[in-house]
């Protein structure tokens, strides 16, 4: 298995003569046990409710697994205790994502219910076998019609890849972002006449976090285009 931690900011503030709420940054982790948290950062105090919620892979619709209902004293910061490994769906095989949804806030000075709408963060975890980040044809060295040029690979568990291509002097030619589940990648029409005479390129895939850190990357592989 292996886990994301997701992290996001989402403003919220209600002001009338009684009391301001204001709900700030927060991230969602798993901790060694593989139980799901969300710890928020907050000005103010109130009873909070909301919902976990999962996605399957290759579905739009979410399930609802687990509710919360709590306080949140003036200290600032609380931690939401989410459902555990056990209670995660984990069937069919796949990239799953958990989301963290607030229903409602009511403040502690008054009966309002505070609305909060904003981008909740996204926590994905892999269920079954994990893939590989491979790089799978055309074959290192190999040189291919530029008509049918298209670089295949298997990705692994994270949400998102980079695919990068230099050419032989390892100056960036392209660099495009790629889903979790993408197997290949046709090159656009240019790239013969943008890698000049040579010909040559050199290509790898990435996988990267949500804010663009590297986590791992394959090996480079270097590919010719033949003359049409």
């Amino acid at each position: 298995m292996k886990c994301k931690i997701a992290y996001f900011a989402l403003l919220a503030t209600v002001l009338d003569a009684r009391s301001v709420f204001v709900l700030g940054s927060g991230r969602l982790f798993f901790d060694k046990q593989k139980t799901v948290h969300a710890e928020l950062l907050y000005q103010g105090s109130g009873q909070m409710s909301g919902h976990w919620e999962v996605t399957r892979p290759g579905q739009s619709q979410a399930e609802e697994i687990q509710r919360f209902d709590l306080f949140l004293p003036p200290s600032g910061k609380t931690t939401v205790n989410g459902p555990e490994w056990s209670r995660l769906p984990q069937d069919p095989q796949g990239a799953y994502a958990i989301r963290l949804q607030i229903d409602h806030v009511v403040d502690k000075g008054g009966p309002q219910e505070i609305r909060i709408a904003g981008a909740v963060p996204v926590l994905r975890y892999w269920a079954g076998k994990e893939p590989s980040l491979t790089l799978t044809a055309p074959e290192d060295g190999a040189a291919v019609d530029p008509s049918a040029a298209e670089l295949r690979f298997e990705t692994g568990a994270n949400a998102l890849y980079r695919l990068e291509i230099t050419d032989p002097l390892e100056h960036p030619v392209l660099r495009v972002l790629l889903p979790a589940g993408a197997t290949s990648y046709r090159l656009p029409s240019w790239m013969a006449e943008k890698l000049g005479n040579a010909r040559g390129m050199n290509w790898r895939l990435t996988a990267v976090t949500q804010t663009g850190e590297v986590e791992s990357a394959t090996t480079w592989w270097s590919l010719f285009l033949k003359k049409e």
